[in-house]
């Protein structure tokens, strides 16, 4: 086990240090930036017994009395959500005015100091629900900080709460917390200023800073009620029921927990349908499709999303099927003992397993599996019983368990056999299906984790290729990709002129639109990709004329000559082509290409 200043006591972490606290002898009033936080509010707070009172009196119309000034109690609900201005009044935000009817509901809007921790979590669980993104950083910033150490060392040691914070600063291209989380780091909840002391005890301008921030880190700590007992609550959100209740009920919390009892917990687990599996709570898995014309970008839009994060890409087309899709049997050549060759047979697991797996496995993060062209594929036969996973709760975890097959359930076993997962998967289904499972039931199961998301894409062109039945369509939220002209210029180059392919690309889809009367035959402008911001005359010909003729209008030739795109003019009057009047014996013909990209009147770069 290695403690984080033992790595970091360098020169990286001394020119952080040096760049985050200004000379304290020539600058001993300056103020450094104390980094990220752990409680909602602007400043450390002894208790929130007050809050009651003050979210009232906003709600009221009345001015908030806190000694005499309530300027502070004012700050401290903005920094927390909680209240809002509106027309230069201050009004009940979303959160303020649902937790304030929660606290009612429970019986603690009052000013009782041994109700401050209840309070506490009724407002983290409720400020999770409403997706409160600086809630769900602290969140997420919290269940860091659980795997650098022990939590409740770290709660009943408030400086160590504090000097967290102050370590996600990034100076000098430096970030110490990001070399904690990368390097598995444990954290120690006390005695690291004196650590750092000694590490750098010939530096006096280094010790004169660290006595700076000891200093900020002791006053801090002295009035830090309320943000130990808001860890605390995050700390409870994140665990099973048991372990919460245990938790509150053990002796070393007892003057942070107030009166809170495990029925009282239990009350709140169950307004909430709070369900945990130590997942992170600042993700929510969707099923999601981007749909549009074809060259709109829908690929890349997915693309952007999954960045990052661990995915699975998979193409789907008419002979996907289940078994490629989940997993088969495949007749693997492999040499035996006496160094022949024989046949053997092993599952071999497909994008949606193996994504699976990765994602039980490391639930703190996101996982993505992306299916291009999703309606090239029968989404029924590729699916089968897994589309009732699509299903999702309000976390984002499968609404209902399926049995696995035999196959599936032999790979489970083999790759999720570890401690966290079977009792990830044992709670889930105690939660869902109120039935508890035996040990050899474990992985008899399927259930998407929260922190899984299937994104698709659809051409909405090629729709009619495998139509998706509605109860698949329902199960998945629906992006559409709209045709938007990007900044930046594409050229044709025809015949020693220059044309404009995003203006052909507006006229096109408007006649396009006026023939078809659809959205659903349009091209976007990455129908095809150009080269140097150029689109060369066999592209143009042989991919988007091509298109346009065979999908379009080959039907409307002779007919509707104004909005049709195979015309050119002569002598002042459109006459209509054929796209084979595009070639000629040398190869393109692009004298009469040209009189077509003229009599569209497609615009030309200079």
């Amino acid at each position: 086990m290695m403690f984080w200043n033992t790595l970091l006591s360098g020169k990286a972490l001394a020119d952080w240090i040096m760049a985050l606290v200004a000379d304290p002898v020539a600058n001993p009033n300056a103020r450094f930036d104390k980094g990220q936080k752990l409680d909602p509010f602007q400043t450390s707070m002894r208790d929130a017994k007050g809050i009651s009172a003050w979210l009232s009196d906003v709600e009221q119309g009345r001015l908030i009395n806190r000694g005499g000034n309530g300027n502070q109690a004012y700050t401290d609900l903005k920094g927390a959500f909680l209240i809002e201005e509106h027309q230069g009044a201050h009004v009940l935000s979303i959160l303020g005015r649902n937790v304030l009817n929660k606290w009612r509901q429970a019986g603690i809007d009052n000013s009782n100091e041994n109700d401050d921790f209840s309070r506490m979590l009724l407002l983290v669980l409720e400020a999770r629900t409403l997706s409160i993104q600086a809630y769900l950083d602290m969140l997420t910033f919290w269940s860091e900080i659980r795997e650098s150490g022990s939590p409740i060392s770290f709660i009943l040691n408030p400086e160590s709460l504090y000097l967290m914070g102050l370590l996600c600063n990034e100076l000098t291209g430096f970030k110490p917390w990001d070399v904690i989380k990368r390097n598995s780091l444990q954290f120690q909840a006390n005695g690291t200023i004196d650590q750092l002391r000694d590490a750098y005890r010939t530096n006096n301008n280094i010790l004169s800073r660290l006595d700076k921030i000891e200093v900020w880190l002791q006053n801090s700590a002295s009035r830090a009620s309320g943000r130990q007992k808001f860890c605390l609550a995050m700390e409870c959100a994140f665990a099973p029921i048991g372990e919460a209740t245990a938790l509150i009920e053990s002796q070393n919390v007892t003057d942070l927990v107030g009166v809170c009892t495990g029925d009282r917990l239990k009350l709140f687990f169950d307004e909430y349908d709070l369900f945990n599996i130590r997942q992170n709570y600042a993700i929510k898995g969707e099923n999601r499709i981007f749909y549009g014309a074809p060259g709109t970008g829908k690929s890349t839009q997915a693309k952007k999303i999954i960045r990052g994060s661990v995915f699975e890409v998979v193409t789907f087309h008419p002979a996907t099927d289940y078994s490629s899709f989940v997993g088969y049997y495949k007749p693997i050549s492999i040499e035996n003992n006496a160094g022949e060759q024989v046949v053997q047979y092993t599952y071999q697991a497909q994008h949606f397993l193996r994504i699976y797996v990765k994602a039980w496995k490391d639930l703190a993060n996101k996982h993505y599996l992306l299916i291009e062209e999703i309606n090239r594929g029968n989404c029924a036969k590729i699916f089968g019983d897994i589309f009732q996973l699509l299903d999702r709760d309000d976390q984002g975890f499968s609404d209902y368990v399926i049995n696995a097959d035999s196959d599936v359930s032999e790979y489970l076993r083999k790759n999720l056999n570890n401690a966290e997962y079977k009792s990830s998967i044992r709670e889930l289904v105690l939660h869902k299906n109120n039935v508890s499972l035996h040990e050899d039931e474990l992985f008899s199961v399927l259930a998407l984790p929260n922190n899984l998301s299937i994104i698709a894409t659809m051409n909405t062109s090629d729709q009619s290729l495998f139509p998706m039945d509605s109860a698949f369509k329902r199960r998945w939220n629906w992006s559409y990709t709209p045709i938007i002209t990007p900044m930046g210029t594409v050229t044709i180059q025809v015949n020693n002129e220059r044309y404009d392919w995003f203006d052909f690309v507006q006229k096109a889809n408007k006649k396009i639109s006026l023939v078809t009367e659809s959205e659903d035959k349009k091209i976007g402008n990455y129908f095809v990709k150009p080269l140097d911001q150029r689109i060369d005359v066999d592209t143009l010909v042989n991919k988007v004329m091509f298109y346009l003729w065979n999908d379009i209008f080959k039907e409307e030739y002779g007919y509707d000559i104004e909005n049709n795109i195979f015309v050119i003019s002569e002598n002042d009057e459109l006459k209509p082509i054929l796209y084979s009047d595009l070639y000629q014996e040398a190869g393109i013909n692009e004298i009469t290409l040209q009189k077509l990209l003229e009599a569209n009147k497609i615009a030309k770069i200079n």
